[in-house]
């Protein structure tokens, strides 16, 4: 049975698999300055440890708390399933802040595109939407941070 859990962890599993290609084919577009690829263990479930910190830059990624919201489709119940998927980039001063709001709006571009471009292999027919969250800075550790990313939502059947 196709689920919740399922979803999430297809979802996540392509948008790992395919995200640092994506970068690269915008870094290519655009010839300007390079965005840093996201290491494979520098993927964080809705959590962070003091080892997310050490990375240049890292994905923070899980499920929103929403109100089950049930619809019914041809006698089929319905429930809607929120993911969220942001780069997080630590923004010492250096280069990074030259120019952080563009990177931050591509990567979001980068992960609009792995979305737009694959999501029929997580689950074919599954109506999806995808939408940008705005890009954002906060505080952690003594660091900044900036963080941009995708809010994916899908309407599934609960049978």
């Amino acid at each position: 049975m196709f689920d919740t859990e399922c979803l999430l962890t297809k979802t996540s599993e392509l948008i790992k698999l395919k995200l640092n290609d994506e970068l690269v084919l915008i870094d290519t577009e655009k010839a300007d300055y390079a965005l840093d690829p996201i290491n494979d263990d520098a993927w964080y479930f809705q959590n962070l440890d003091d080892e997310a910190f050490s990375y240049s830059n890292f994905v923070v990624w899980g499920m929103y708390d929403s109100p089950v919201q049930t619809a019914t489709q041809e006698n089929n119940a319905m429930k809607e399933i929120k993911m969220f998927f942001e780069v997080c980039l630590v923004d010492d001063g250096g280069p990074i802040a030259q120019n952080v709001f563009n990177r931050m709006l591509r990567y979001t571009r980068a992960l609009e595109s792995v979305i737009d471009k694959n999501f029929d292999k997580v689950r074919s027919g599954l109506k999806i939407k995808v939408s940008s969250l705005t890009p954002t800075s906060f505080d952690l550790t003594g660091k900044t941070f900036r963080s941009a990313g995708i809010l994916v939502t899908a309407n599934m059947s609960r049978n």
